[in-house]
């Protein structure tokens, strides 16, 4: 009975443990939901308040802005194929390093994302390198 009780006390003083774990699969379905455009997918997994930031470019979106101009990514975004891997938890955001190939084109990005209860609350993106050679 001992080791059961110790057991259930673990499991509620490190609840971020599993969440982290969990951040894996939302942020798979949001590179699913961006390479295609999928706006239903993208708008399900971004909270009411999500702010997306593209250091790179100096931009900053709200949920509705970024929305708004999903018509430029599709144009931007044709033959896009995206991969991306999971580094970790840094600052109570998860890390992934992500390699965007366009035709013609590679980027990779270093992305992080703030993610509470499936939904998307922020998310920063960063430029790592013009190609995916490092990838």
């Amino acid at each position: 009975m001992r080791l059961l009780q110790f057991l259930l006390v673990l499991a509620f003083l490190s609840p971020a443990v599993p969440a982290a774990a969990d951040d894996g699969d939302v942020i798979a379905r949001w590179y699913e939901a961006l390479a295609k455009v999928d706006r239903d997918g993208l708008a399900a997994l971004l909270a009411a308040d999500a702010m997306i930031e593209m250091q790179d470019l100096d931009i900053v979106q709200t949920r509705d802005e970024f929305m708004n101009s999903l018509d430029e990514w599709e144009a931007a975004s044709e033959g896009l194929h995206i991969r991306h891997r999971q580094e970790g938890v840094s600052e109570g955001m998860s890390v992934s390093l992500v390699c965007y190939e366009f035709p013609g084109s590679q980027l990779m990005t270093r992305e992080t994302f703030l993610i509470e209860g499936e939904l998307i609350h922020k998310s920063v993106q960063s430029g790592v390198a013009d190609d995916c050679s490092e990838f």
